[in-house]
């Protein structure tokens, strides 16, 4: 078996919850970085660019394919949003197809509803770019595409990227397992998108819950804004990520594999 594992950087690490290096290289023969992340587009700031810069921290796709004693290819990438995951792990699955990769089970851990990417005027370089819009970090942009929709927009959208990716593997015969690192859809009755996911396939059989973040707040009582031993600056430490990693294991064994 194949393990592919993708996200934002609740999967692809984020400093100082993990060891910022950029001098690392990949060292161990069964755990890589998919090349660029699974983008199209070349990355060319030397502070992102580097795909080993979080390597030897203990990520729980590093903790969960060492436990299952199989090779494992992080696509992780920090600051990401859902379409972004969707694009790129259907990018990383079919890179690995080209390198003769067979019995691929991909792991993905979905980032905020509202990370979408809109194209916006940068003022130093006089052009127009991609702008990932967070909710933590607000600002104008922000604030005026929420007078514009309503919550059932960001939903929405969610939903329409865990098709894009779920029917693709499934068209594909490719066995995964997902699941919310921080965030969830709340699906209404009149919601017309969510009766068409997959929820076997879930973490606990739902799609209604932040099923890392609240297995933190289970397991430690730990909560992201106490900045203790396992979140840092609002990401789980490698702690966090090793108990994340074994907590997976146990679940793939038991209802995946």
């Amino acid at each position: 078996m194949i393990l592919l594992c993708n996200g934002d950087s609740w999967t692809g690490g984020c400093s100082p919850a993990q060891n910022y290096n950029l001098d690392n290289t990949k060292t161990l023969d069964w755990y890589d970085i998919i090349p660029n992340f699974g983008y199209a587009h070349k990355i060319t700031n030397p502070r992102s660019k580097n795909n080993y810069k979080y390597y030897e921290s203990c990520l729980w796709p590093k903790v969960l394919g060492e436990n299952l004693k199989v090779e494992t290819w992080n696509a992780g990438r920090s600051g990401t949003g859902n379409l972004s995951i969707a694009s790129r792990t259907i990018a990383s699955v079919e890179y690995l197809k080209k390198l003769g990769k067979k019995d691929i089970t991909v792991v993905v851990g979905w980032s905020s509803k509202y990370r979408i990417h809109i194209l916006e005027y940068n003022n130093n370089t006089k052009k127009y770019g991609p702008h990932n819009i967070r909710p933590q970090h607000g600002g104008k942009v922000y604030k005026e595409l929420l007078g514009e929709i309503n919550e059932n927009v960001f939903v929405n959208d969610w939903i329409e990227n865990i098709l894009l990716l779920q029917n693709y593997l499934k068209l594909n015969n490719i066995n995964y397992l997902f699941f919310n690192a921080f965030d969830y859809p709340v699906i209404t009755k009149d919601n017309p998108l969510g009766h068409l996911v997959d929820d076997k396939n879930w973490v606990n059989g739902t799609i209604e819950e932040d099923h890392f973040k609240n297995f933190i707040l289970k397991e430690f009582n730990s909560t992201w804004e106490s900045n203790d031993e396992y979140y840092e600056l609002d990401h789980p430490t490698d702690i966090s990520h090793k108990a994340w990693g074994k907590y997976l294991t146990d679940y793939m064994l038991k209802n995946i594999l």
